[in-house]
């Protein structure tokens, strides 16, 4: 398990860092993918959808890789 603080520049780092900016990275591409096919019309409140994806994003990368 790898879940320990990362150390950078003498900096001690939560490993949850790693996990959101792969919920960050996955969304962005997601919110990219929805814009690109035009399916933006379909959202209701765009911005909650996107931080409800970037929460379960998160917490898949946290199961899968934690």
């Amino acid at each position: 398990m790898w879940l320990r603080e990362m150390t950078l520049g003498g900096l001690l780092f939560s490993p949850l860092l790693a996990f959101a900016l792969v919920g960050l990275v996955l969304t962005g591409l997601t919110r990219l993918a929805i814009h690109r096919l035009n399916g933006q019309q379909w959202l209701w409140k765009d911005a909650w959808f996107y931080v409800a994806l970037f929460v379960c994003y998160s917490a898949l990368a946290l199961r899968l890789l934690g």
